[in-house]
Formats: structure tokens, sequence, C-alpha cells
């Protein structure tokens, strides 16, 4: 006969489960709340390529190199722990991950192509753009130290490197 008060019943297990979902739930919407009230407060995360934000260059780099060993950690777990529940009876699943994978592959590689061609399209070609702009305007303009901009620029040397004919 079916009992919802006996100890370790489906009704019981089913309460502690909602209940579990239900702090989880509580914690998250804190945490969340806790850092967008954060990034109002403080005017959001700092640009590092804004100068006078407080960053120096070397705190950029750092901020920067911990955020890629971070994320190349995380996904490390993510994939260790996906293949470790790939033994006994799940080993069935190994083949359609592994499709997965070869699919994220390919699709890594199509955004490489596409952020080679628009670095290569838009990026450069507007870089190299201002600085023929900026040469022709140096050569416009007739003052003496413009000049020497331009030809110290155009001959690739410095200020120690002789000027020859």
């Amino acid at each position: 006969m079916f009992n919802p008060n006996r100890r370790g019943s489906r009704w019981e297990k089913t309460g502690s489960r909602v209940s579990f979902y239900a702090w989880v739930a509580v914690v998250l919407a804190v945490a969340v709340t806790v850092v967008v009230l954060g990034w109002h407060s403080s005017g959001g995360t700092p640009d590092p390529s804004v100068r006078g934000n407080g960053m120096s260059p070397t705190s950029a780099v750092i901020d920067s190199a911990i955020l890629v060993i971070r994320e190349g950690l995380g996904t490390v777990l993510v994939l260790a722990a996906v293949t470790a529940s790939f033994l006994g009876v799940n080993k069935v699943c190994r083949r359609p991950v592994a499709a997965g994978a070869g699919v994220g592959l390919a699709a890594i590689l199509v955004l490489l192509l596409v952020v080679n061609w628009f670095f290569h399209r838009v990026y450069w070609t507007g870089w190299i753009q201002h600085h023929h702009r900026r040469q022709r305007g140096l050569l416009a303009s007739e003052s003496e130290t413009a000049m020497r901009r331009v030809l110290l620029r155009i001959r690739g040397g410095g200020a120690t490197r002789p000027c020859a004919g």
C-alpha cells in the first residue's frame, strides 16, 4: 500500500528536489543582482584601451591573460566532465559527442576565416588608408618638420639613421 509519510518515499524525494532547485534559483538571483549593482555603481568594467582609466598596460595584459587562462581551464573542466561520463552503459554516447566536437571544430575554422577576412578587408585597409591620408597631408604642408616626419616614415628610420639622398 502507498504511504506518502513513509521515510524515503517518492513524495519526500520530490519535495527535497524542489526545495534544492528553489534555493539554487534564489542564490543565483542574489548573485546576479549583486554583480549588476556592482557594475552600475562603479561604471562597469574598465576598458583597457582607454587611457586615463586607472589601468596600467601591465595590468591590462595580466587581466587579459588571466581571462584567457580561466576560460581555457573552464573548457577543459567541462570536456573532462562530459568525457568522464562515457564509461560503462554510456559508452554509446561517445559517437554523437565526437560528431558534435567535429562540427564545433568546423565552426571554429569558418569563424577564423571570417575574422581573417574582416581583419584584412576592414581593419587593415582602413589603417593603411589612414596612414596614406596622413602622409599626403604632411606632404601638402610645407613645414620642415612635417617633411622630416614623412621622410623618416618612408625610409623606416629613426632619428639616429642618416638621411642619404
